[in-house]
Order: C-alpha cells, then sequence, then structure tokens
C-alpha cells in the first residue's frame, strides 16, 4: 500500500527510470561513463545514444556546474513531483514541480497553503524566507503537518533542505514572474512593444 503511492502513473511508476535521471556519469568497471549512453551500448536501450551531452538531465545539490536554481527544480522533481503534479494521488496537491513546467506555473511562488500554519503569513514559497515557506517548514518537520516526505524514510534529508533553503533565500528573492518583469519594463504592461 505504501509503495502504490509514489510508484503511480503520474509519476511513471519505476520513477528514477528516465532520462533526466539517467543522464548521469557513473563509475563501470573503473571507468567513467555517461550511464543512458552505456544503457543504449549494451543493448537495454533500443537505441545507441551518441550525444547524451544535448539530453535533459538532472543534477545533484551541490553540483556547482549548475545554477541553485537548476539544483532545487532538480531535488523537488526526483523528490516530489511524483505526488506534487496532476494526477499525483493527493487531493490535496496545491504545486506541480515537475521539470517541464516552468516555475511561473508550478504554483509555489506566493502560492496559499492548503493547511493552517502558526503564521499567517506563510506561503507554499515565500521568495527570502525559508521559515515563511511551507516546502521547507514540511520538509524540516518544522511544520504542523507531518514531514515531507510523509513515507518511506525517517531521515531527513539535511543537504536536500539546505539546497531549498539557500533557493528560497538566495535565488527567489530576485526572481520575477514575468508578469511582473513586464509591469517593471513597461509603463503599460498591456502595450503592444
Amino acid at each position: 500500500d505504501e509503495c502504490i503511492q509514489c510508484h503511480v502513473f503520474a509519476g511513471g511508476m519505476a520513477l528514477s527510470f528516465n532520462t533526466r535521471q539517467l543522464n548521469r556519469e557513473l563509475e563501470i568497471e573503473g571507468e567513467m561513463v555517461n550511464f543512458i549512453k552505456y544503457l543504449g551500448d549494451i543493448g537495454i536501450l533500443d537505441t545507441k545514444i551518441e550525444t547524451p551531452e544535448i539530453l535533459p538531465r538532472y543534477s545533484s545539490a551541490g553540483d556547482t556546474s549548475y545554477s541553485i536554481d537548476h539544483q532545487a527544480r532538480s531535488y523537488l522533481a526526483v523528490n516530489c513531483s511524483y505526488c506534487h503534479s496532476p494526477s499525483g494521488g493527493l487531493e490535496a496537491n496545491p504545486f506541480d514541480v515537475r521539470p517541464n513546467r516552468a516555475l511561473d506555473f508550478t504554483g509555489l511562488i506566493d502560492g496559499a497553503v492548503n493547511f493552517d500554519y502558526e503564521d499567517p503569513l506563510v506561503n507554499l514559497v515565500t521568495r527570502g524566507s525559508h521559515d515563511l515557506s511551507a516546502l521547507w517548514l514540511n520538509m524540516t518537520g518544522t511544520s504542523t503537518l507531518e514531514r515531507m516526505p510523509p513515507l518511506a524514510t525517517f531521515e531527513r534529508d539535511l543537504e536536500g533542505e539546505e539546497l531549498i533553503k539557500r533557493w528560497i533565500n538566495e535565488y527567489l528573492p530576485d526572481y520575477l514572474s514575468f508578469d511582473e518583469w513586464r509591469a517593471q519594463h513597461f509603463v503599460d504592461p498591456n502595450a503592444a512593444e
């Protein structure tokens, strides 16, 4: 019963067997290889992958060859999107963190929460304030809800928590939605130019 709460159709059933997750360097038989290319070379995939660098991939927390935004969005896609997406199996599902969603369309930024928090200023993500962001509060177990994820582990992901905290506090204060950017750069946001 617990397995099928996460291994849902919307998440692809086998949660990590996808291009973005497999497109990474691994040591196999003492040699560093791109794993998705390797799977193609040994016939697991029906196509050889000659240029994996042009395919999408997730980054790990702390992988400084990627932006903090890419790291955080990768983390959320891998750890949260199987439930927090359309058809993810949650009745109270206020956001969508699939990797193909633009940040404006995830519902995270200043998104309303579905539960009562001690502070009425709590949003799903409050730019520049991790302690007013339900996303971070739920990851750390400091909210009135269960800690996320609610099953499969009793261990906190301290590296993931720090990544999301940095994303909220360091990257998101300067983030503008398209509508905010347009209003900032154009006197009349509905003008043709």
